[in-house]
Parts: C-alpha cells; structure tokens; sequence
C-alpha cells in the first residue's frame, strides 16, 4: 500500500523483490513468504520466492534482518538474524536453513539487466535462466549438476547463452518451441541440456 497502518508494515510476496527499507524500529516491515519470514527496521535486501520452487532465497545487501517462522503477532519463533553478505536459503521440504557469505553484486545486478554468475553450479545457473526468460530448462546427466559457471550476460538472447554455455561446457541442448494449447494460451518453451 502507499501507506501502512497499525504496529507493523506486512507484505505477502510471491516472485523476487528487492527491498530499501526506511528505518522505523517503532513499525517493523515484515515480509511473509509462506516459508520463512522477514523482520526489518531498515535495511537493503533482495528476496526471491516463487512457490513452484519450494524454496526461499533472501540476500542482505547492508543493516540487519531478523528470519522467524509463524505469525509476527501470535506466534512467531525466531530462526536467525542475518549480517550484511550472507545468503539464507529455505527448503520448504525439509524446513532446513543453510546461510552462506556471498558476492551481493551477483544477487543484485538484475536491477541494472544483468544476469550475472559466478563460479555457480549448473542447477543454481538453470534456476536462474528460467526465471530470467520464463522458459522451463531441464538438465540430463549427474555430471552437469556439479558444473560451475561463470559468466555475465546483458542483452543476450537465450540462445545466445545456450551457445555461450555449449563453448564453456560439455554439453549439447535442444529446444521446444511455444506450441498453442487448446485454451489458447502458449506453453512454456522447454529446453534439455544434455551431457556431451
């Protein structure tokens, strides 16, 4: 809302968001994934939180946020407070956190249209790509999911990164184009990235 009202700022987020919050210790900002939670005074921090993945990505660019579980109001237990640099990640599955020190340009270069990687494994590479171009990217072999890639990309088009990564990468690839569905919406083009 343009403005908040009551003892807190509450937002529901779906999808990935990067946040600059004024500081106000009296009036948290809270921001709810259905997963994890975030408490904020104020701070700068970028959440990524797409359902369909069952996971929960916050970064923290610099202040302090505070990760809890439940309702902020009623029941909340706290989980962790996170420093500036450091990367949680939630599994929905089996509701474990793993934090990590992390390069924060790598996270927060999409608001400036890059796409950036750095020595990241080839799941963590797809995750992104599909989001980035909304495409549904699957990876075949054991091998591929333990290949680190580096790389940062602007303008490209997806198959110019699917040919950036068949140079650096000992794979091949395939693509199904969007096909009509009978209710008149387009599929997804889906993508196999094989081991070579």
């Amino acid at each position: 809302p343009l403005e908040f009202s009551g003892n807190t700022r509450e937002i529901k987020l779906s999808g990935e968001a990067y946040f600059e919050v004024a500081e106000n210790k009296k009036v948290p900002f809270i921001v709810n994934t259905g997963g994890v939670n975030i408490e904020v005074t104020g701070t700068e921090f970028i959440v990524t939180r797409y359902p369909y993945e069952e996971l929960t990505e916050i970064i923290l660019i610099e202040g302090v946020i505070n990760l809890f579980r439940g309702d902020y109001s009623n029941n909340k237990k706290d989980i962790i407070q996170l420093k500036p640099g450091e990367k949680a990640l939630w599994q929905d599955i089996d509701k474990k956190m793993a934090i990590a020190n992390v390069d924060t340009y790598k996270y927060k270069a999409w608001k400036e249209g890059l796409l950036v990687f750095r020595e990241d494994q080839m799941t963590d590479v797809v995750r992104r790509l599909n989001r980035w171009f909304n495409v549904d990217i699957q990876l075949e072999g054991p091998q591929l999911q333990n290949w680190a890639y580096t790389a940062t990309f602007e303008n490209e088009s997806l198959e110019q990164v699917l040919e950036l990564l068949k140079i650096s990468a000992p794979i091949e690839y395939t693509i199904k184009r969007r096909e009509m569905k009978t209710d008149k919406t387009f599929s997804k083009m889906e993508i196999v990235i094989k081991q070579k």
